[in-house]
């Protein structure tokens, strides 16, 4: 029996999850303030290895894809 509650129990989300979205708002940031020069490079620079992966959470996010935000300055 476990007496202390995991952070999913406590927080409703993981460490990983909780990274993933300060990554990835990290990225938004930098493509709506127009501070970066290419959506892959963010990525990378934010620690996304997988541009695939990395798209489909940004858009499942935000509602949209990164280059549509970049493209809305």
């Amino acid at each position: 029996m476990r007496c202390v509650p995991t952070r999913r129990e406590y927080v409703g989300r993981t460490l990983r999850e909780c990274r993933t979205d300060i990554r990835l708002a990290v990225v938004h940031d930098g493509l709506r303030l127009g501070q970066v020069q290419s959506v892959t490079d963010a990525a990378l620079k934010r620690g996304f290895t997988h541009s695939g992966r990395f798209a489909a959470a940004f858009r499942q996010k935000y509602g949209m894809s990164p280059s549509q935000v970049r493209r809305d300055l």
